[in-house]
This record gives structure tokens, C-alpha cells and sequence, in this order.
């Protein structure tokens, strides 16, 4: 997942670039000026705060697919906690759920965002919680991420070439041409992009895209 995520949007292969054309492969993304600003959250002042891990949570059947989504503090993501995806499976009609584990040292919080989709967060405190959980600093801290931290799901090959020519602007037969792809293809593969990043419309999607190279960008110069 890490990785997916480091080579988002970053220049394609050479094999891959040879199928765009050399022109493609070279060609800088000039992002909109003013539109689509990265603004990190800043988890670092809240004292009770040891760590915590939001996950895009996607209701199945009878699983519940948790996706990384944002982490505090900026380590690797580790080990997916089965307790958490065992309780999450269960969240899907609640608005909003909380359950704090044994101990009072961890918190897990879920969020409806819309149908089958959902925020899920495993928060750690620095010393037991107790009854005087720091309700308004957990929500501020939950809304931010959902407003601020754009979602990036994990993209394959074929999505990443996808999406950098959506963000050079390329569309209909140019785009085709572009990926060598038939038409059919070039559209299943955009039906296939939008519900990763849980897009509504070609619009919705673009946004989605240029929110995500702006993140992207962003963990990039911060290495």
C-alpha cells in the first residue's frame, strides 16, 4: 500500500512511457492555480493524542474493506488491528458509533459518509481516557481529516497512466490514443477509476484527482 501510494502519479515506466508517446511521459501536470491547495492536519498539539489511524472503511456483504487513509504520527501503517475489523463489520447502518476498548488506552470511532462508506479510526491515548474522553478535539480532529485529507485508494498500473493523462488534460480519442486502449476500455477503466475514489461524476472525479497529486506533491517534498 505504501508504495501504491509513493508512485501515484509519478511518471510511468519506460515500457509505459514508449505506449504514451515520449511528449506524455515528459510533460509536467500544471496544477490550477489557487484551486486545489493541500492543507496537512496538525495533530501534533493535541497532548492526549498518542496516535491514530483513519481507514476508509467500504461495507460489502458481509466484510468490511478497510483502506489507509491518514495516520498520526507519519510512520508505516504497521499491522491492521482484527479487533477493528472485526467491529467494523457491524457499523455499517449507524450513523455514528464509538466503542472504547479495555483499558481505556484505545478508541475506535465510526463515521457514515455516505452509503457503504464510511470513516473508521482507531485512536490512542497517552494515558487512559476514562469517562472524560476529549469529545470536541476527537470530532475536530475526525472532520478535519475528512475535509483536508483527500483519500487516495490503491491504483494499479493502468489506473495511475489513467489518471496522470486525465491530469494532463487529455480526453476522448487523444486520451485513447494516448494509453493505445479501444474506447470501450478507456471508459470501463474510468467507471473503474470514479468508484475507487468514490466519485459521483467526471467533474467529482477530476477534483478527486487533483486534491490527490496535491497530497501526493505535498509527502513528496516533506521526505
Amino acid at each position: 500500500m505504501e508504495n501504491a501510494f509513493l508512485r501515484l502519479f509519478a511518471s510511468v515506466s519506460a515500457s509505459n512511457t514508449k505506449s504514451e508517446g515520449p511528449a506524455v511521459g515528459k510533460m509536467a501536470i500544471q496544477v490550477p492555480r489557487g484551486k486545489y491547495a493541500y492543507l496537512p492536519v496538525r495533530a501534533n498539539g493535541l497532548s492526549w493524542l498518542k496516535g491514530a489511524r483513519v481507514y476508509l472503511c467500504l461495507s460489502r456483504t458481509s466484510t468490511a474493506l478497510l483502506l489507509p487513509w491518514w495516520r498520526y504520527p507519519q510512520a508505516r501503517w504497521g499491522v491492521l488491528s482484527a479487533d477493528l475489523r472485526a467491529w467494523a463489520r457491524f457499523q455499517q447502518k449507524n450513523e455514528e458509533q464509538f466503542h472504547i476498548l479495555a483499558g481505556g488506552n484505545r478508541l475506535f470511532y465510526s463515521r457514515l459518509l455516505r452509503p457503504k462508506r464510511r470513516l473508521v479510526a482507531e485512536i490512542a491515548f497517552r494515558v487512559p481516557a476514562g469517562d472524560a474522553l476529549p469529545w470536541s478535539e476527537i470530532r475536530s480532529l475526525v472532520s478535519q481529516v475528512m475535509t483536508q485529507v483527500p483519500f487516495i485508494p490503491p491504483l494499479d498500473a493502468e489506473d495511475r497512466r489513467l489518471a496522470r493523462l486525465l491530469l494532463l488534460d487529455k480526453r476522448g480519442r487523444e486520451l485513447a490514443m494516448a494509453l493505445g486502449w479501444t474506447a470501450s476500455k478507456v471508459r470501463s477503466r474510468l467507471a473503474r477509476l470514479a468508484r475507487l475514489f468514490g466519485a459521483d461524476s467526471n467533474a467529482e472525479l477530476m477534483d478527486c484527482l487533483w486534491l490527490a497529486h496535491q497530497r501526493k506533491s505535498f509527502n513528496k517534498d516533506m521526505e
